[in-house]
């Protein structure tokens, strides 16, 4: 099997089971350790990594965590 495939199941299997147990693995975490894992192991070079990023999305992603945080922050506890 492909290493870039077991890496794959291996960051979403840590994304399913981040908090089950006392180990908890934030998502950023388990997706640099994947990015990192293939990078290293020569499956995609450096270069092709970094023109691989697309800054407009990058820009909408900063854009909409900014704006759901301050939705966040600006609504009242639901209280049930």
């Amino acid at each position: 099997m492909n290493l870039s495939v077991v890496v794959l199941i291996v960051v979403f299997t840590l994304i399913a089971v981040r908090k089950i147990g006392h180990v908890h693995i934030s998502i950023w975490q388990a997706m640099t350790a994947g990015a990192v894992t293939v990078v290293a192991s020569g499956e995609i070079r450096w270069f092709d990594a970094i023109a691989a990023i697309d800054f407009d999305v990058m820009l909408f992603l900063l854009g909409m965590f900014i704006i759901g945080q301050a939705l966040a922050a600006s609504s009242p506890p639901i209280l049930f």
